[in-house]
């Protein structure tokens, strides 16, 4: 479970460095749409990687620690996380 917790942590970090750098290089548009959607925060650091790279492999690592963390609940823990 505290893996977990760390991969959104992480992740949300990330997220909110990518808006600001968005911002700071005045792609209002990216900067929107991924507050608005998400995802394309990923595409803006893939696109930008030179400018996005720290926030955009932090949001990577949480998506891979979120996947491991996941694999590594018990069948139990995951019906109490069902409920």
């Amino acid at each position: 479970m505290i893996i977990l917790g760390a991969s959104v942590l992480l992740g949300i970090v990330g997220f909110f460095w990518m808006l600001v750098i968005q911002i700071q290089n005045k792609n209002y548009i990216w900067g929107l749409a991924s507050f608005l959607l998400g995802f394309p925060a990923l595409i803006y650091g893939l696109l930008n990687f030179g400018t996005a790279k720290k926030p955009f492999l932090l949001i990577v690592l949480s998506i891979v620690l979120l996947f491991v963390g996941l694999a590594m609940l018990s069948p139990d823990q995951m019906a109490q996380m069902k409920n």
